[in-house]
């Protein structure tokens, strides 16, 4: 529980500290995806702390590919 309140801490601190600088300077599309990917990192540290094991992204990748190997396999 403290690592999930550490992280989001930190990540709230992190928010804080760079979202004036990007509004000030109107970077709105930036500002979306520091959002993005601060909140995923955010989310992978807690599941890194907490030992969920999530899959991996290569399985799309293979599920994606795997009917085209067939086909090349069959010629």
């Amino acid at each position: 529980m403290a690592g999930i309140l550490f992280i989001s801490a930190l990540a709230i601190t992190l928010a804080c500290l760079e979202l004036p600088k990007l509004a000030k300077k109107g970077w709105k599309k930036e500002i979306v995806v520091y959002l993005i990917m601060l909140l995923g990192g955010a989310f992978l540290s807690i599941c890194a702390i907490n030992q969920i094991r999530l899959p991996s992204p290569l399985n799309i990748i293979v599920y994606i590919y795997k009917p085209m190997e067939n086909w090349f396999n069959a010629l």
